[in-house]
């Protein structure tokens, strides 16, 4: 009965046993002399001893971002740069970390610490934290000629049960270490010092997102998209970068698509859950049960199979029936499924496309503005000569709006979730703070989304 569960599934949703295939989605691995991630050549291990703190040590001695207080909104809502990175809640928290026992860090570190300690103000203190990571940096800036950006882990090898997630977590950190970086040397006489750990971060998120082999990795890239964007509006804000800089910038911009490999990571996730029925972790292993085990085992595998294609079919209906963000599901079987991780990961997705092009598009006009001391009437101005083409809301599935308010002052927003233009009217907060405003952005929020728009002087 349960097998004829699960193949009924298959043939009332069209979705066939193939399509869970996980030789399907193998992927090769990259020549090292081209890859831009073969220079890392790092190793988080205890007995590495070239770099100085454990997996451990490292994740408590990173560079932490600002924490979003209840009520408080998040980037880019908060158009303040330091909703995202914040210099005096780095700082206090670094100087905590190294009061106390830090685990993994060697014990050579303990002149490095009394260093930092000694700092006189919250930039020192950052400064003098990630100095020790600096030969480390300048190796990944080095690096910066090699022509592809892949992540070398194939597909399925970090998403075996039994196989533990490589460097994903890793590479975060290193993400937020470069845009630290980055912050602390926002400067017009030094633009290499802003535009080199910012080329490297997007270097590191297109390699995540242009290889699709598991969510994980996908969610990994879109974190460092996340925390590298903001990077980029202050760099603009500042107005360090020379013509040439900034269409080095664009360029990279345009490479990185965070919705573009989405549905094969998607139909890899549906297809880690399916084969995840078989595994053990869906026997009974107790002495007493096991002869139940044997019986229960393939009635298990079936119906979870069954339920897993069901979700997928589910999934797909509710994309093409909307083109907005997805609501996660209620329900006792989520737990079992994919859907509500989904979703997630697919909004999240959505979201960082839409950031992600309203940046390529300021940039844009940064350029014109340079070259010709004046801002365009028309985004379409902007092609051929910068934009091969407009990128497109994929929200509306229509161009952007962008609201010329100046000699060198503008808009540029998405019409957001209610597809409505108020003219560039940022969407409002909840009336009331929420601990979690994601769903409420995501689903009831009025207004545009506004690039923070530094020329707009709404800052």
């Amino acid at each position: 009965m349960a097998v004829g569960f699960r193949f009924s599934t298959h043939l009332l949703t069209g979705i066939s046993p193939q399509d869970f295939d996980i030789q399907r989605y193998r992927t090769p691995n990259p020549d090292p002399s081209k890859n831009f991630f073969s220079v890392l050549e790092y190793d988080f291990s205890p007995a590495n001893k070239s770099f100085p703190y454990s997996p451990k040590g490292l994740h408590n001695f990173a560079p932490i971002p600002g924490v979003y207080g209840q009520g408080s909104q998040p980037w880019p809502w908060n158009s303040d740069f330091s909703a995202f990175f914040d210099l005096e809640t780095t700082a206090n928290d670094l100087r905590s970390l190294v009061k106390g026992t830090l685990p993994g860090v060697r014990p050579d570190m303990a002149e490095h610490r009394k260093f930092i300690l000694n700092a006189k103000t919250s930039k020192e203190t950052c400064e003098r934290s990630i100095s020790v990571f600096r030969p480390f940096m300048k190796k990944l800036y080095l690096g910066l000629s090699r022509q592809e950006s892949i992540n070398p882990y194939p597909w399925p090898s970090t998403v075996a049960p039994e196989t533990p997630l490589f460097g994903i977590l890793d590479l975060i950190r290193i993400a937020k270490l470069l845009s630290l970086e980055a912050l602390l040397n926002f400067s017009e006489l030094a633009p290499d010092f802003f535009l080199q750990p910012t080329q490297v971060n997007l270097r590191i998120a297109q390699g995540l997102l242009d290889r699709p082999i598991g969510i994980i990795q996908h969610i990994g890239g879109l974190a460092v998209t996340g925390i590298t964007l903001p990077t980029v509006w202050k760099g603009l804000d500042g107005n360090f970068l020379n013509e040439t800089q900034l269409g080095q910038l664009q360029e990279q911009l345009s490479t990185i698509r965070p919705t573009q490999n989405v549905p094969t990571t998607i139909r890899q996730e549906y297809c880690f859950y399916y084969h995840m029925a078989t595994n053990d972790s869906v026997s009974f292993t107790d002495p007493e049960t096991r002869f139940f085990s044997r019986l229960a085992k393939p009635v298990l595998t079936n119906l979870l199979q069954g339920l897993v294609v069901l979700d997928l079919w589910s999934f797909y209906k509710s994309v093409k029936e909307n083109t907005a963000f997805l609501t996660e599901k209620p329900g006792f079987a989520n737990p079992l499924l994919p859907s509500n991780r989904v979703i997630s990961f697919y909004n999240d997705a959505k979201f960082r496309e839409i950031l992600l092009q309203l940046c390529r598009l300021d940039v844009a006009l940064k350029l014109y503005h340079l070259r010709t001391s004046k801002l365009p009437d028309s985004l379409l101005q902007l092609t051929p000569t910068i934009l091969n083409d407009l990128p497109l809301d994929p929200l509306t599935g229509e161009f952007f709006k962008y609201k010329k308010l100046g000699p060198t002052k503008y808009l540029v927003y998405s019409c957001w979730v209610d597809g409505i233009d108020d003219g560039g009217a940022p969407v409002e907060p909840p009336a009331v703070p929420m601990e979690n405003p994601w769903p409420y952005y995501f689903q009831n929020a009025k207004g545009d989304l506004v690039w923070p728009q530094h020329h707009a002087g709404k800052n």
